[in-house]
């Protein structure tokens, strides 16, 4: 979907479609004759569309399909989920090819390739700064340079979050540790959450964290609890009605 929600697109084997915000079909492209090759997409900004499998990743325009650039990478092994930084300048695509690489497109160029697998990844805002997981290590790289740090946590890491100016790296594990590190991967915080955490930076810097036993924890800019909450699931009779005589 598009960043400002005036349009969505979807695809699957046959074809690609896009819709604006009122459900009208905006264009499409078939491929239904000749193969079936189901493409991951990722919307970079309000104007564009990326596309991309089999070694190609293809922006296209959200006005009328056509192909604004494309590149071509060799060895690409599978494509994982793409993401976007917050400026929408720059395009993080994961793959396992090679043991793991990340590919990073600005302005539909290659401008760097990191060896590295990784299971999800983050981005700050401006691009530079890039966070993966890789079962149970976080990796830092600088989105033009290379590895800059790794930190091993006590399980499985999942959901690594960069703060939006990049200054810090939230992650959560699956023992239920929720760290936060600062750009140079010193560890700030390591609450035990008793349960898989799942972090999201606030505007103003503070951090949200919410596990699924429904513990939910903001803290603020210095990482002290602001509030704590347990959420619950109301009770509710699903049982019908009992019929009347």
């Amino acid at each position: 979907m598009a960043p400002d929600g005036s349009w969505v697109a979807a695809c699957g084997d046959l074809g690609l479609a896009l819709w604006d915000d009122s459900g009208t079909e905006k264009w499409v492209h078939e491929w239904w004759a000749d193969r079936r090759t189901p493409l991951r997409l990722l919307a970079v900004d309000d104007a564009t569309l990326v596309a991309f499998a089999r070694g190609t990743i293809t922006g296209l325009s959200a006005a009328n399909g056509s192909t604004l650039w494309s590149v071509t990478v060799t060895n690409s092994g599978v494509f994982g989920g793409g993401t976007v930084s917050g400026d929408r300048r720059t395009v993080v695509i994961p793959s396992n090819a090679d043991g793991g690489r990340l590919f990073v497109i600005r302005g539909g160029v290659l401008a760097n390739t990191l060896p590295t697998p990784a299971d999800e990844v983050s981005v700050s805002d401006d691009g530079s700064f890039i966070a993966v997981t890789s079962r149970s290590q976080l990796r830092a790289f600088d989105a033009d340079g290379g590895l800059l740090w790794t930190y091993t946590g006590d399980d499985l890491l999942r959901r690594p979050r960069v703060s939006p100016d990049g200054t810090r790296v939230a992650v959560g594990s699956e023992l239920g540790t929720l760290v936060v590190l600062d750009r140079d991967g010193t560890v700030l915080a390591a609450p035990d959450l008793r349960a898989l955490p799942v972090p999201a930076w606030l505007p103003g810097g503070d951090l949200l964290a919410a596990t699924w036993m429904g513990t939910v924890i903001r803290y603020d800019t210095g990482l002290r609890p602001r509030w704590q909450s347990r959420l619950t699931p109301a009770e509710t009779d699903i049982r019908p009605p009992a019929a009347g005589p």
